[in-house]
């Protein structure tokens, strides 16, 4: 029997994956933060789990930052149907990424062109 993914684990993981993937691209937390247009803090805090309830559309930035699939990272981090990485559940995984991909960037294109309104 596999272990019960937990929040904690799945959260846990995920940083893991961040910071991997952002150290393995030989970025620095200010780096990172740099594109995505975000002070050093908000990567600094997401990376320490101070920020244990990130927003989705935060993570995205990040994902979309690396170049990493955010779909690819939430199998990666354990999220699946079964707990087990398969052909499958990758699929799924990325057509259910891709629909929250077009939705989270329809978002914050509104979001930046109301602040252009400002």
């Amino acid at each position: 029997m596999s272990k019960k993914m937990t929040y904690d684990n799945f959260f846990d993981r995920l940083l893991e994956l961040i910071r991997d993937r952002r150290k393995e691209l030989g970025l620095t937390q200010a780096d990172l933060a740099a594109k995505m247009k975000k002070p050093q803090s908000v990567i600094g805090r997401l990376e320490s789990g101070g920020v244990r309830d990130p927003r989705v559309s935060m993570l995205f930035q990040v994902c979309q930052a690396m170049d990493l699939d955010p779909s690819e990272v939430l199998v990666r981090a354990g999220v699946t149907g079964t707990g087990a990485i398969d052909a499958k559940n990758l699929a799924g995984a990325r057509r259910k990424a891709e629909r929250l991909k077009k939705g989270v960037q329809a978002n914050i294109e509104l979001i930046d062109d109301m602040i252009k309104l400002m």
